[in-house]
């Protein structure tokens, strides 16, 4: 039997990262003010009341510095492994596995890099201000969204995080 959405909620709340409600099968929050948005165990029915709906996290701040390396294409996650430090966190897809990359990394700031050519992002990085879609969500693909690596951010600064 799954969890439900305030099952994983409570979950992510008990391990420190500030979960956020998203439709269903979407990857964005909807509610007006979600980045300002800090669900406790106390107000988590309010929010998770048993519609079927996707868990996002607060990363940043929010999430005791928890940051998410955004990995958007095959080149970006193969590129992973030679360039960015190692962690033990990691989540994704099937159709996309190893997608993201957690890290305790406070101070990091958000940032998209692009491909110069077509404008696509390639890698992103978010912090504060940004939320990502969390294992037990469902993607738009339809595909569950999963950790492959269920362990301990590593620790990074901000700096070695970026490489600047």
């Amino acid at each position: 039997m799954s969890a439900t959405p305030l099952e994983i909620a409570l979950a992510y709340i008990a391990r420190g990262i500030a979960p956020v409600p998203v439709p269903h099968m979407a990857k964005g929050a909807v509610i007006p003010g979600w980045p300002g948005l800090r669900i406790t165990e106390a107000t988590a029915v309010q929010y998770f009341n048993g519609a079927p709906m996707n868990v996002g996290g607060l990363m940043g701040e929010p999430s005791r510095g928890l940051t998410d390396l955004d990995l958007d294409c095959e080149e970006a996650r193969l590129a992973a492994k030679a360039f960015l430090p190692s962690t033990d966190s990691m989540s994704g897809r099937d159709g996309s596995p190893r997608s993201h990359w957690f890290y305790a990394c406070p101070g990091a700031e958000s940032k998209p890099y692009l491909d110069p050519e077509t404008g696509e992002t390639l890698l992103e990085i978010r912090s504060t201000g940004c939320m990502t879609i969390l294992p037990g969500s469902v993607h738009p693909s339809g595909e569950l969204v999963r950790w492959f690596l269920d362990g301990q951010p590593a620790e990074v600064s901000a700096e070695d995080l970026t490489g600047s």
